[in-house]
């Protein structure tokens, strides 16, 4: 076929489908729509998937929709885009299922003619990793749906049915746990989200975190959450516990002294789930020391509880107890959030990271050490951190997993936690020394975890009840080490 100067044209145009009305405004030298920097916050989600990011240029368009060959809730989504940027948030569905789902994504824009650009997210299969670490102990959701323990058992947090022992050095079995989707740490409880949309919950129940309808004695093996069903994912805090509902709402039970439930009341604790006020499109949790935060389908924060040190982070602080959620200011285009003791940190769909509330120890990883008060009560951006996919908080620490599989950490460093050669604080990321290909992280205590792109589970940081895993409990770990007996 011989090459004519239409085909050169054609060749040199810019990636997308031009409709014949768009070519007809092209001949006639009238602008036709353009689209450039089509992204996704993600392309890669988990099996509980949640919110996705999606943005664009747009330029010499009037209307601006996404669609998606599956259904999706909130689209198609129809806004009016002239030239500028294009952002829209949606709820992608968890998926249930042993196989990948793949969600094609169209954005059109409509003006003098039409032009498309079309991206792939992929929302992983039910049976992939899943990992939480507590105070001085932590767990992995490993691909056959069964949940494996190690570190400090005083509380029966492994699950495994015993109580009352100091170390364990390696992975044990939680007892009777075979569907599990998810599993979350608090300090020394811990849950699961099962696939049939219950609950399990283990280890101290002082407050009635477990979620029996009882309080008392340390439950040494995984039980059924009482009054709840459609579990999306849970996240377990300090002596109190929240569920995330396949309907976008929230349950939360156990200590409620300082407002941690959000149900508008303080008590001493609760025995059941309890609704939290006015959530209505969550697409993700975090629970702190006593204080919570849920990420909206919108990409806006809300956080209740305890506001001693502005880890609401809604300008205020030295509250003891808001017992209502509050939109955390200034934060938009929210894809994850994690919270440590009294701080908490958001990862934003350019790849950045806020962080708010306490800042003793450099938590907030923004170089500002003197901050008034050693706390800031609204988000402040980590310095340096570019390209994040994921993040996780301890109790004085953060960590953030970057887009090239290495992992920064600031913040408290005096176990080893910043997992490097120095032990000590920094206001500042610092690289992990010896992890590469990181998928996932997770926090908890003094204790930082990744999972590898080889399903190898590496830990670093406190180490005196054998929270790394390594078969050696005592001295802390600076760098990474394997966990032994996972998967």
């Amino acid at each position: 076929m011989p090459i004519t100067r239409n085909a050169i044209a054609a060749a040199a145009a810019p990636l997308g489908l031009l409709s014949g009305a768009a070519a007809e405004a092209r001949a006639n030298h009238e602008p036709a729509p353009a689209i450039s920097h089509l992204r996704a916050s993600t392309e890669h989600l988990p099996s509980t998937a949640g919110v996705l990011r999606v943005t664009a240029s747009i330029r010499h368009a009037r209307v601006c929709r996404l669609s998606s060959a599956r259904r999706v809730r909130g689209l198609p989504h129809k806004v009016r885009c002239a030239s500028g940027r294009f952002a829209a948030s949606l709820t992608l569905p968890a998926n249930r299922s042993d196989e990948p789902v793949a969600y094609a994504l169209t954005l059109s824009a409509v003006g003098r003619g039409t032009r498309t650009g079309r991206l792939q997210v992929t929302v992983g299969p039910a049976g992939t990793f899943s990992l939480a670490v507590g105070r001085e102990f932590a767990c992995a959701r490993v691909p056959d749906s069964h949940v494996d323990c190690w570190g400090s058992n005083i509380e029966g947090q492994l699950g495994d049915g015993e109580v009352g022992e100091a170390s364990v050095a390696s992975a044990v079995g939680a007892t009777g746990l075979s569907t599990a989707r998810t599993v979350s740490a608090g300090e020394t409880h811990a849950c699961a989200a099962l696939t049939g949309g219950a609950a399990d919950c283990w280890g101290e129940n002082e407050s009635g975190q477990v979620g029996t309808g009882a309080a008392g004695r340390p439950i040494g093996r995984p039980t059924p959450v009482r009054a709840l069903a459609g579990v999306l994912a849970v996240a377990a805090g300090g002596p109190f516990t929240c569920a995330l509902a396949e309907a976008g709402t929230v349950a939360c039970w156990g200590a409620d002294l300082n407002g941690e439930l959000g149900n508008a009341t303080v008590a001493t604790r609760a025995l059941q789930p309890e609704p939290v006020t006015g959530l209505e499109r969550t697409a993700g949790l975090a629970a702190g020391e006593a204080f919570a935060c849920a990420l909206e389908a919108s990409g806006i924060v809300a956080c209740w509880g305890e506001n001693t040190y502005g880890q609401l982070g809604d300008g205020q602080s030295e509250e003891p107890a808001v017992t209502h959620p509050v939109a955390v200011s200034g934060l938009a285009d929210v894809t994850q959030i994690a919270a440590g003791t009294a701080f908490a940190c958001a990862l934003t769909a350019a790849g950045g990271v806020d962080c708010w509330g306490e800042d003793g120890y450099g938590e907030l990883g923004d170089e500002q050490p003197g901050h008034a008060h050693l706390l800031s009560a609204v988000p402040v951006a980590v310095h340096g951190i570019a390209g994040a996919r994921a993040i996780a908080a301890a109790e004085r620490d953060a960590c953030a997993l970057l887009a090239g599989g290495a992992v920064d950490c600031w913040g408290a460093g005096e176990q080893g936690q910043l997992g490097h050669a120095h032990a000590g604080a920094s206001d500042v990321p610092v690289r992990v020394d010896g992890v590469g290909g990181g998928a996932a992280l997770a926090a908890g205590g003094n204790t930082f975890c990744a999972l590898l792109d080889s399903e190898q589970v590496q830990c670093w940081g406190s180490n005196g009840s054998g929270e790394v895993g390594d078969r050696r409990a005592g001295e802390l770990r600076a760098a990474p080490a394997i966990v032994a007996g996972v998967p």
